[in-house]
């Protein structure tokens, strides 16, 4: 894991605003906040009346000073927070979706935890991922090692505690199908299981998935582009382990050195 990395945080394209809190407030095993240590800087790019007034302010507003801190030099990794608004999506691209090719290209980590797969419209744009989006649902996943297990050990498990969290656990969230071998991270398995929000002794075991299915569901998946790397993490309820996971691949996938893409 490089030492001394820095991570800006780009929020206010959501549909709910608080997913940020969570991901602040969230203590690692040791008692500290889990992204503390990554010296989190963070820009809310809509309204500042949208933020929930019992939420943690965050370090600055406005899109300008969003490009500002991304051509800066300072940061290792991009992590745009909750990006699930389909009505904001044009609004995004233009805000930030050269500087963030940019910032990919030149080596840099940009992960996009979301509550909406919808953005895979953008990730397709941006970034030439082939993904597609898939189910919501809450079921029971796991890391892909059949498939990519020398990929995800490098890509999260280099991090504080994070080999620990490459394990199965349970989300409610929207999947993608159309993810190559090589970009799988976190999918479905013979394990399948489709939990019932109102019941919690309610499943329902379905068909094991083939991995060679091409519908075959990952919610989380990564995608190299230039030197850099993208992923996705879908989560609706912003689960601690998905946040685990989200830190796991800042500090396990970020250069050696802050990018310089201005």
């Amino acid at each position: 894991m490089t030492e001394d990395l820095h991570v800006l945080f780009i929020e206010g394209y959501c549909q709910v605003s608080w997913m940020q809190n969570k991901y602040q407030t969230y203590k690692s095993l040791d008692g500290e906040p889990r992204f503390a240590h990554l010296h989190p800087f963070r820009v809310w790019c809509s309204d500042p009346e949208y933020l929930n007034d019992e939420g943690l302010p965050p370090d600055a507003f406005g899109v300008e000073r969003g490009r500002q801190e991304i051509e800066s030099g300072r940061y290792h990794a991009v992590i745009v927070l909750d990006y699930s608004d389909p009505d904001e999506v044009h609004r995004f691209e233009m805000d930030f979706g050269n500087l963030l090719q940019k910032f990919a290209a030149a080596g840099g980590v940009v992960a996009f935890p979301s509550s909406e797969g919808l953005i895979v419209s953008t990730l397709a744009r941006l970034f030439d991922v082939e993904w597609k989006m898939a189910s919501y649902s809450r079921i029971t996943w796991a890391p892909s090692l059949d498939v990519n297990e020398a990929n995800i050990l490098d890509s999260f498990g280099k991090g504080k505690h994070s080999k620990e969290f490459i394990k199965e656990y349970s989300a409610k969230a929207v999947s993608m199908r159309s993810v190559p071998h090589h970009e799988r991270c976190f999918g479905v398995t013979d394990r399948y299981m489709d939990y019932d929000d109102d019941s919690d002794d309610e499943e329902e075991e379905r068909a094991p998935p083939q991995t060679n299915d091409a519908n075959y569901e990952s919610v989380v998946a990564m995608h190299a582009y230039g030197k850099g790397v993208i992923a996705y993490f879908g989560d609706v309820n912003a689960e601690d382990h998905t946040i685990v996971l989200v830190a796991a691949f800042v500090e396990s996938r970020s250069p050696s050195h802050p990018i310089h893409c201005s």
